[in-house]
């Protein structure tokens, strides 16, 4: 994690100080005010990306966790519920107001007790901009995405659980609200919080908190 935050330093200073031939214009906003509105670009720009998450998993309250894949029982107080991952992602953005932004996600393994758990997730949200500082943009977004939790046991005999491995595949819906600082046309900061709301037996909801870069290629 601490590389992650260098690396955003090290691209936030030296964007900063870069020639706009290097990275493009500066950021020009589309001059939009609730009270007057002008000059709404109606430009097709893709981009990439990569954010750095921090995900709450926050299981039922009642019960054990059980993983209809292959009928294993896991105690709940042995599973961690805190976990990092990095996102890329591929997006899109039509016009000033609308976007679209595929994901791909790869949480770090954790460790608790004899377990082992992490998760993945890949999915597609719709993000609209309200653009309201001169570099500053704030975006809602509403998604699906799968998820796919996987856990090992390394000794089955004591937590209860008749396989050594297990995972459960569930379907996911997304809300999320974050800010962009668009440091020039080309490049920005996004953070974003998100809320998510999962078909599962055994997870209630979860939360998560990323920030990462966009890079945008016209």
């Amino acid at each position: 994690m601490r590389k992650f935050f260098i690396l955003l330093g090290i691209l936030f200073f030296s964007t900063s100080s870069v020639n706009a031939r290097d990275f493009g214009h500066p950021y020009q906003s589309p001059r939009f005010t609730f009270a007057n509105n002008t000059a709404v670009s109606h430009k097709i720009r893709p981009y990439i990306g990569i954010d750095y998450a921090y995900t709450h998993v926050n299981f039922k309250a009642y019960g054990d966790i059980y993983m209809a894949t292959n009928h294993s029982i896991f105690s709940k107080n042995s599973i961690e519920n805190n976990y990092t991952s990095y996102m890329p992602v591929l997006g899109i953005k039509l016009g000033s107001y609308i976007g679209l932004e595929a994901f791909y996600q790869m949480a770090d393994d954790q460790h608790k007790r004899n377990f082992t758990t992490t998760f993945n997730a890949f999915g597609l949200d719709l993000q609209g901009y309200i653009p309201f500082e001169e570099q500053l943009e704030l975006i809602l977004s509403f998604g699906f995405a799968s998820y796919s939790l996987e856990l090992e046991n390394s000794s089955p005999s004591i937590y209860r659980t008749f396989y050594e491995k297990a995972s459960e595949d569930v379907f996911g819906t997304r809300l999320g609200l974050g800010l962009q600082y668009n440091i020039t046309n080309h490049l920005a900061l996004r953070a974003m919080g998100r809320y998510i709301m999962l078909n599962s037996n055994n997870i209630h909801d979860v939360a998560e908190l990323s920030l990462g870069l966009r890079y945008m290629f016209n």
